[in-house]
């Protein structure tokens, strides 16, 4: 389990980039038609923050900054520092960095928790603040629990939430975001530029 977590943690600081919301791109909707960014019509993820609050979704499925190509299922959710981040599935905490500031944004310094599900996918949240994590590696989270409070870390010039579900391709040094819709939001299929309210579940 630990040579896994350094596998990934390792993929994640090489390639994936994680940013803020760009000026809209008007040929973003042939884009999210031409990869099928439709959200699943059955989903048992939750929105990854407490019941009765509502964040905008500042870049979603597509997004033409950096949610393309095998991370084009994407979300990031703009929120105010400190914020409660709740784990959006049940599985098992698989990865922890939380010592990097909110006034550090250089590419690898995102605080984050990668959480292993039943299925072999992986959630990721990214972002949080310094020292804000408050699980444990190998702890088993449930839906719904918290997991942490929200920041700036890393790369990103806005406070928000970012999160994904990745699975292995051919193997853990190559992983791709799956799509994930939310029984608890009013849209099954997220759409940036909304407020989307955690509904009672």
């Amino acid at each position: 389990m630990q040579n896994f977590a350094k596998v990934l943690n390792c993929f994640f600081i090489v390639v994936f980039l994680i940013g803020c919301q760009p000026e809209p791109d008007p040929l973003e909707s042939q884009v999210i038609q031409d990869f099928g960014c439709d959200a699943p019509s059955e989903s048992l993820y939750i929105l990854p923050y407490t019941v009765g609050e509502s964040y905008q979704l500042i870049q979603g499925n597509c997004g033409s900054f950096d949610h393309t190509g095998h991370f084009r299922y994407g979300f990031d959710f703009e929120m105010p520092i400190g914020t409660v981040v709740i784990a959006a599935m049940t599985g098992f905490v698989n990865t922890v960095v939380e010592g990097f500031t909110d006034d550090e944004h250089n590419f690898g310094q995102e605080n984050r928790i990668f959480i292993e599900h039943e299925d072999g996918t992986f959630g990721r949240y990214l972002h949080f603040t310094n020292n804000g994590v408050t699980v444990e590696p190998g702890e088993l989270v449930l839906r719904g629990q918290p997991i942490g409070f929200s920041g700036n870390s890393g790369y990103s010039s806005t406070p928000h939430l970012h999160f994904d579900v990745v699975r292995c391709i051919t193997s853990c040094n190559d992983v791709e975001t799956v799509p994930v819709g939310f029984i608890n939001a009013d849209e099954q299929v997220p759409t940036k530029h909304i407020d989307y309210e955690a509904l009672p579940y």
